[in-house]
């Protein structure tokens, strides 16, 4: 073989080994041009030669894919009877290009001790993360379909009505369903022209669509706050003048039955006084203002606010006292 038909062999081979298609990195944008070309080098005596091949130009189409997960850190306590209990999910394009979904909850699953009552989704509008039906909008399917980018979220709220009745302890499931609009299959499914730029669409693992299940947990506990106060002045009488002190208490009961969690008191340092440091209590046990070992803390775990974290309670529960003192300013 002569040194020049070699080196159009070679070239074949090299073109050949690098075929644009083993270069598609997963997650490439849709509409990405992969471009590729080979390059031979070769010295027939003392001249050196380089020959290219054609360019080869290859364009991503768009992969469709779409998760969906449940946000709740842990089960959604409820009472039987509440109305519109929300629960949360958030919706991500885990494929390459833009894309819409639709949304569709399930309530009525095996699997659980009640079906929760649909009402209606909410989709985050403000991306704050906490349902605001003054801000965030309805979903209505069709209407405002959620379009998202590639890696791109949404959070959804399913909202539910409790049956009235239920055992403390009862679980119910609710689903979340996004439906990728393009439209579902098998993975590897193609969608011709449905993609962007007017590319292929083709299904990922997820086969265009995803759901997660989220539970509601039935809680027959019922708590309840009273307030009072004490007014002390330095004269030793009762006017609420600059300088006196006001001596809150609050009386913490629950009833009914089961155990409520990561109960959770807070109470706003009133405007125009101050709070006297080391008078917090917990059922007469001092308690510091830092945010350490104990339950409470003062202006720690939220500015200007008295916090103590009563954990679980379950019935029956003894009262739980809390105080602390201000001084009008």
């Amino acid at each position: 073989m002569t040194a020049k038909y070699f080196a159009i062999f070679f070239l074949l081979v090299i073109t050949i080994f690098l075929s644009p298609d083993t270069l598609i990195a997963e997650g490439t944008p849709s509409g990405t041009n992969i471009v590729n070309q080979a390059t031979v080098t070769y010295r027939i005596d003392s001249t050196n030669f380089v020959i290219n091949s054609n360019v080869s130009t290859t364009r991503v189409v768009e992969l469709l894919d779409v998760s969906v997960q449940w946000q709740d850190a842990t089960q959604v306590i409820v009472n039987p009877g509440d109305t519109a209990e929300v629960i949360t999910f958030v919706v991500t394009n885990s494929g390459n290009g833009n894309d819409s979904y639709y949304l569709e909850n399930t309530s009525r699953l095996d699997g659980d001790d009640f079906d929760p009552i649909l009402r209606e989704i909410f989709l985050d509008t403000d991306s704050d993360g906490l349902y605001d039906p003054t801000i965030d909008r309805q979903y209505i399917r069709g209407a405002n379909d959620p379009v998202l980018d590639a890696d791109q979220s949404i959070i959804v709220f399913a909202l539910n009505d409790i049956p009235s009745g239920l055992l403390d302890g009862s679980l119910g499931n609710t689903r979340l369903r996004a439906i990728s609009t393009v439209g579902t299959g098998s993975p590897g499914a193609v969608f011709t022209g449905a993609g962007d730029f007017g590319l292929d669409a083709v299904l990922g693992s997820s086969g265009g669509a995803d759901n997660d299940l989220g539970t509601y947990l039935v809680s027959n506990v019922s708590i309840t706050l009273v307030k009072s106060v004490e007014v002390r002045d330095a004269s030793g009488g009762s006017k609420p003048v600059t300088g006196a002190t006001l001596s809150y208490t609050i009386t913490v009961t629950a009833s009914g039955s089961g155990s409520a969690r990561s109960v959770i008191i807070t109470d706003s340092i009133p405007e125009n006084t101050s709070f006297v440091s080391g008078t917090l209590t917990l059922n007469s046990i001092p308690l510091t203002d830092e945010s350490d070992g104990d339950a409470g803390d003062v202006n720690q775990t939220a500015p200007g606010v008295v916090t103590v974290q009563l954990g679980e309670i379950t019935i029956p529960a003894r009262e739980q006292i809390i105080t602390f003192d201000v001084i009008i300013n």
